[in-house]
């Protein structure tokens, strides 16, 4: 027989079981949910004759907010009640894993620094050399773990179920921070050229904690086994630990006497300490599990 869809009606018989009429056993769910997360970035750089201590490029120092589109999976596992009644709570837990968009950016920068581009002539001045400048960007990694453990508290508003669902959570992502510099010096425009290009990068793992709320709604029932449901909900997690990197890169070149010279850049990144997080999502829960399994209210 062909699995039934129906809208959920709550009954307020004294023997009514909790949650989305499930609140007698433990309920495992998978639910598929998108987001976006917030974060400030910082960054810096500079360059300089390591000799003469003569700045090289100018410097170059900003901040950038990060919008970081989600989209995950999350398995989740709801308690039976604490005891009967309709707003009987219940405890869960839930593991996700998601993609976040690649959110490259240029958070200090000066001049374009794409790489040295000389004119296809034999004498050019200085000011015809194109791609030169200063960077520092930053790139959060496309996969990011996160789990929480938190309460399951229904009640109804007429004949729509709802529950509120706040939790402790953790969150683990990886940064890539990535600085350059080009320059390219030619006091004399029938002499050669002196380039100097630094290229260096770093990366940052974090672990955040930190408080999130949910709204979920009962949606439907699919034959006797299956419940849909809808949430919204957001989250702040704290990073703990070390959020800030540093690091240098060193170059030589000939000037145009001959001369080798010494050139190093100093490139520096941290990130916020809150990363904000809103979203929505739908959930799917199996009730195979009867009453009286692994813990649940007979």
């Amino acid at each position: 027989m062909a699995a039934t869809l129906h809208w959920p009606t709550p009954s307020h018989s004294a023997e009514e079981i909790s949650g989305f009429g499930d609140g007698d056993r433990w309920v495992p769910s998978l639910a598929l949910r998108v987001a976006f997360s917030l974060q400030d970035q910082e960054g810096s750089v500079e360059s300089f004759n390591t000799e003469t201590l003569a700045p090289l490029r100018p410097a170059a120092a900003d901040e950038k907010l990060a919008i970081s589109p989600i989209a995950g999976a999350r398995l989740e596992l709801r308690s039976p009640a604490f005891w009967r009644g309709r707003s009987s709570p219940s405890f869960f837990i839930s593991g996700e894993i998601a993609a976040l968009s690649n959110q490259r950016q240029r958070i200090a920068r000066e001049g374009n620094p794409t790489g040295i581009e000389e004119p296809d002539r034999t004498a050019f001045p200085q000011e015809a050399i194109l791609g030169l400048g200063s960077v520092t960007t930053a790139d959060i990694e496309n996969v990011e773990f996160s789990a929480s453990a938190g309460l399951f508290i229904p009640f109804e508003i007429g004949d729509f179920r709802f529950a509120l669902k706040p939790a402790l959570g953790y969150v683990r992502r990886r940064y890539n921070f990535e600085g350059r510099v080009f320059e390219a010096l030619r006091p004399n425009p029938a002499g050669p050229t002196q380039k100097i290009s630094m290229v260096g990068n770093e990366s940052l793992a974090v672990d955040a904690l930190g408080p999130s709320l949910e709204l979920e709604y009962d949606v439907a029932e699919i034959g006797e086994s299956f419940g849909a449901s809808v949430f919204i909900g957001g989250a702040a997690h704290r990073i703990v630990g070390n959020r800030d990197v540093a690091f240098s890169r060193t170059a030589t070149a000939p000037n145009q006497g001959g001369v080798i010279e010494s050139f190093a850049a100093n490139w520096t990144a941290d990130v916020d300490p809150w990363i904000y997080t809103a979203g929505l999502g739908v959930r799917l829960r199996w009730k195979g599990l009867p009453a009286g399994w692994l813990g649940g209210r007979p």
